[in-house]
């Protein structure tokens, strides 16, 4: 501030210059506004408008919600071009477009809306509402977030692909899916008694499995894949031979451990000829059959339900098997005639099936 006078600067708030005494005042002059300045204010607000809602709509569209839908809308249309475009892994045989076409499962929507989106910083769980022939059904669909994305944009990282897929059968097996070799995926990885494969990426849906063990059994199933889980390989078919040698064997082994319980014998003395120890299941049949009304009994038809490897590497099997029982009742001797159901464990022994255990819990 400077006195108009005497041009001495003067402070800020004195009313007279203290060397000439001339009265100080304050001239304000007004900015003068043009309309290039005014253009420029409006351009300005204006881009920053559109910059926000561009922002705005490109995170709309790429946000959990609008991704899951645009899926869900190909799956629905049957766009399988469209759906194998989303799916994200890396990509083998058993997850290329061709294997999708032929699982990928068809959903009649009449309707459908998002119920809930449960977001987090690097996953995102959208569920689906859905009207299938009048029954509503629901369907969830797992995000991820892109990495180094602007707008935080989303992949779809479930729905028709599964990741990380492990098999396990009895090691020294050999093994196919869809008449695919596998071989290229197994694992090297210790294990006593399974080899094991991992597949990176599979398109869900049923497979069929093919496999021949070390003990001349064969795989022959439908399996489905529908999460990252291990399977099991463990059903086995029998063939016609080998199915009637263990009916055999067990109608066999039953007759011969019911009837030596019920006359008395120790065990020692009828051991011969069972390769594996049935001490145990022997003197619990003993004890179930001491003090009982049962005279004789004999096994006769048998019939596999099941059957299947067990952890060990033993062939279980379960089957049911008919008999007669002579029991006594008031002085009075009948005949019975029924049917229970029994659990045999097979080893494998010198090229054969040989019992090694019968499931005590049926007795």
């Amino acid at each position: 501030m400077y006195c108009k006078n005497c041009k001495k600067e003067k402070k800020l708030g004195d009313k007279y210059c203290d060397e000439c005494g001339e009265k100080l005042t304050i001239s304000i002059m007004p900015m003068k506004i043009t309309k290039k300045t005014i253009g420029i204010l409006v351009a300005i607000v204006v881009g920053f408008l559109l910059l926000l809602g561009g922002y705005q709509y490109v995170s709309f569209l790429t946000s959990p919600k609008t991704i899951a839908m645009k899926y869900f809308n190909t799956i629905i249309k049957n766009d399988t071009k469209k759906v194998y475009s989303y799916l994200e892994g890396e990509k083998t045989e058993f997850s290329s477009l061709q294997m999708l076409e032929e699982k990928m499962e068809k959903i009649n929507a009449d309707d459908y809306e998002v119920i809930s989106v449960q977001q987090g910083n690097k996953k995102a769980v959208v569920t689906i509402e859905y009207t299938d022939y009048n029954q509503k059904k629901y369907v969830q669909i797992l995000l991820n977030r892109e990495k180094n994305s602007l707008f935080n944009k989303w992949k779809v990282d479930s729905g028709q692909m599964v990741k990380n897929i492990e098999l396990k059968i009895m090691k020294g097996s050999t093994i196919t899916i869809d008449n695919k070799d596998i071989s290229k995926y197994k694992v090297e990885k210790e294990d006593d008694y399974f080899d094991i494969y991992r597949i990176p990426t599979m398109i869900k849906g049923e497979y069929q499995i093919n496999a021949t063990l070390p003990n001349n059994l064969t795989v022959d199933k439908k399996f489905e894949v529908s999460s990252d889980q291990t399977y099991f390989i463990s059903t086995v078919t029998l063939e016609n031979t080998v199915k009637n040698n263990l009916q055999k064997q067990m109608t066999t082994m039953l007759n011969r451990l019911y009837s030596s319980a019920l006359q008395k014998k120790s065990y020692s003395s009828i051991q011969k000829d069972i390769t594996v120890s049935l001490e145990d299941v022997y003197d619990r049949l003993k004890e179930r059959l001491t003090n009982s009304n049962v005279k004789s009994i004999q096994f006769s038809d048998s019939s596999i339900k099941d059957s299947y490897m067990n952890e060990e590497n033993c062939l279980e099997v379960v089957a049911t098997i008919d008999y007669q029982a002579k029991v006594e009742e008031n002085k009075k001797t009948e005949t019975i005639y029924h049917q229970e159901v029994y659990v045999f464990e097979f080893d494998y022994v010198n090229s054969k099936f040989v019992i090694k255990n019968i499931d005590r819990r049926r007795w």
